[in-house]
């Protein structure tokens, strides 16, 4: 205590009338951990008063909340933390144009997704640990909660819910009858270790996250980077206590497991404290390496899973050719090529299935497998490290030079992402609505039969009835399904299309043909996985040849068109400086989408597989960007 009255005395003696950003961040500490800790505490209250369901924190307006905070974290990653880090690291003496601030995000990202899938991977050991005669006599508390679990994701009703969980109770009973005895005991351990992981698996995010306030080094900036911190972690903690209080653990471990999770960020804005308080330029330097490493840190932390990008520390005396027109004639044709290339290739990749189903038993699991997910994840890293070192750097250079206002360019980059990001997500989303009303009249029936857990015998059987009353039905279930399968292929294969038509024209608007190649390669990379999957996709869905080589053919269309697109824009050299820089940071936009919504959280059930395909394939292509950023230099 005394040693904190004397840190808030030597600032206050050191900033003057200017203000303390020690006193900012303390007061940060202790508003932040009283708040997180009532926050997190107050569903045992509310427990007495509503009776607190499991998927609680599923309600509409908590998903709400969660979204909110989401967005705001976007935006100060974006638009405060990664700018500060770029200025941080022009005043070092370094070697200029390498993207430090941004390769030191994306160490932080790949950090905190480790440590999340050993969390992850830990806790199912820890689960799973029941002996064997344990788990031979009853399904088990886990996988009750797996089953509860799948159940209301696939929206079923809470009474079928609870018919279901008496059925499986009474057969418990009529087979064991002490099942419930022995459960219990086990239950409640595991209740323990999986509320203690999941709260410290949070708070590893919680940390770095108050190390980003505490490295700030003005007041404005520490209450800018606290209020965005408690929009998102004050939801959380009211997450986590309704998560405690439903898994039926008794109060005193609610609420020891609530203080951890409230301490953890006063702990880290301490740490930041005692680094940004030593004023030697090692420290400054570990200091600002430590803030980049929070702001990738945030990216896996925000709930919306979003990426986040900042102002690349390019310097003002890049090659000017970069501010040139995007129109010359060797760098069309490398673009032609570019088209060429890319339709062939994804079209025999989309209609190959056709072939290898004449040898293989394809069904819809096989685009699941080790392999595919493996290629899917290498990809996702390859556009990752485009996007973020190499695309959206260029999109700041062109901005710069086109004499833009100081000011709106040194945000006007991150602002096209957004915007770009946000397009696709509104798009996608209107698709699968789209395609949610198209199938939902035609499948509610069997959808619902399905859910129960009628057995295909019984509702074949039942469909047979039904054709023997009414004569034709059995051509009118056939036609119906095949109408389905067709709109459905189309509609995904239209939705995919969308991401592909601005990733061709992202190659369309490059300015070289040493960046269209470059850009081919990642998108390429990406994209013909893609095309194999939706292969496998519309040939286990029985469709017709025909439809499936019409469906392969619009989809490899698709990124030629968009390189097209590009040319033709490139070819107005009057509006090409602004026109093509406003595309292109759209476009990087939707490779955002792509990496982070469709690969990412797609395929996030792959664990550590996933982790390190995406991380082989960012390493692979940020050791590109490093061979030829040496050479440019030499």
């Amino acid at each position: 205590m005394h040693a904190l009255h004397h840190l808030i005395h030597e600032e206050h003696s050191k900033d003057g009338e200017e203000g303390s950003p020690t006193v900012a961040k303390i007061t940060a500490m202790v508003v932040l951990v009283t708040a997180s800790f009532v926050v997190g505490a107050l569903p045992i209250k509310l427990n007495t008063w509503f009776h607190w369901e499991s998927d609680a924190n599923q309600h509409g307006l908590v998903k709400f909340l969660l979204g909110i905070g989401g967005g705001v974290l976007l935006c100060t990653t974006f638009i405060h933390m990664l700018p500060e880090v770029n200025e941080s690291f022009e005043q070092f003496d370094i070697t200029p144009n390498m993207h430090y601030a941004e390769i030191l995000m994306c160490i932080g990202f790949f950090t905190m997704y480790f440590v999340e899938e050993c969390v992850h991977m830990y806790l199912k050991y820890k689960e799973r640990e029941p002996s064997k005669e344990e788990s031979s006599r009853s399904s088990g508390p886990d996988l009750d909660v797996i089953k509860r679990s799948l159940s209301i994701r696939r929206g079923e009703d809470q009474a079928e819910i609870n018919a279901l969980k008496e059925e499986m109770m009474a057969h418990k009973h009529g087979n064991e009858g002490h099942s419930h005895v022995a459960i219990q005991p086990n239950g409640s351990f595991i209740a323990i270790i999986r509320g203690l992981l999941v709260v410290l698996g949070i708070s590893v995010h919680e940390l770095f996250e108050g190390l980003a306030i505490g490295l700030e080094s003005s007041p404005s900036n520490v209450w800018y980077m606290f209020g965005a911190v408690s929009a998102h972690k004050l939801v959380i903690a009211f997450c986590i206590g309704i998560e405690l209080v439903t898994s039926g653990l008794k109060t005193i471990y609610i609420v020891m497991y609530m203080f951890l999770f409230a301490i953890v960020n006063p702990i880290g804005i301490g740490t930041g404290i005692i680094i940004s308080n030593n004023s030697d330029s090692f420290t400054n330097l570990v200091s600002v390496i430590l803030q980049g490493l929070a702001t990738g840190t945030l990216i896996k932390t925000n709930p919306l899973r979003i990426p986040c990008y900042a102002n690349s520390s390019d310097d003002h005396h890049h090659d000017h050719k970069s501010y040139e027109s995007c129109y010359n004639n060797d760098t069309t044709l490398a673009k032609v090529l570019a088209m060429s290339i890319l339709f062939v290739i994804s079209f025999l990749i989309g209609i190959l299935p056709i072939k290898l189903n004449k040898w293989f038993d394809w069904t819809s699991e096989a685009k699941h497998s080790v392999f595919v997910k493996f290629l899917l994840g290498m990809g996702g890293g390859i556009l990752l490290c485009m996007t973020f070192i190499h695309l959206l750097p260029e999109v700041k250079t062109k901005i710069e030079g086109n004499h833009i206002s100081a000011y709106i360019s040194k945000r006007l980059a991150e602002i096209l992402l957004c915007t770009g990001f946000f397009a696709m997500y509104l798009i996608e989303e209107c698709v699968h609505s789209y395609l949610h009303y198209r199938e939902e009249h035609l499948l509610l029936r069997t959808s619902l039969r399905i859910r129960r857990g009628e057995h295909l015998e019984t509702m074949l059987k039942q469909d047979a009835m039904h054709s023997n009353q009414e004569g034709h039905s059995h051509g009118a279930s056939f036609d119906t399904s095949n109408t389905i399968a067709i709109i459905r292929g189309l509609l995904v294969v239209l939705a995919l299309s969308i991401h592909e038509l601005f990733e061709g024209l992202a190659v369309g608007l490059e300015t070289s043909p040493k960046s269209v190649w470059y850009m081919f390669g990642a998108i390429n990379a990406h994209k013909q996985v893609i095309a194999f999957c939706i292969g496998i996709e519309l040939v286990s869905s029985k469709l017709k040849t025909w439809v499936i080589i019409i469906y392969a053919f619009i989809f490899a269309i698709v990124s030629p068109l968009g390189i097209g697109v590009g040319i033709l824009v490139c070819n107005f050299r009057q509006s090409t400086a602004t026109i093509s820089v406003i595309l292109q940071g759209l476009a990087s936009g939707t490779l955002v989408y792509v990496i982070f919504f469709e690969i990412l959280q797609g395929e996030k059930k792959s664990g550590l597989l996933q982790y390190f395909a995406i991380l082989l394939g960012f390493s692979i292509m940020l050791l590109l960007t490093f061979i030829d950023l040496a050479h440019t230099h030499n």
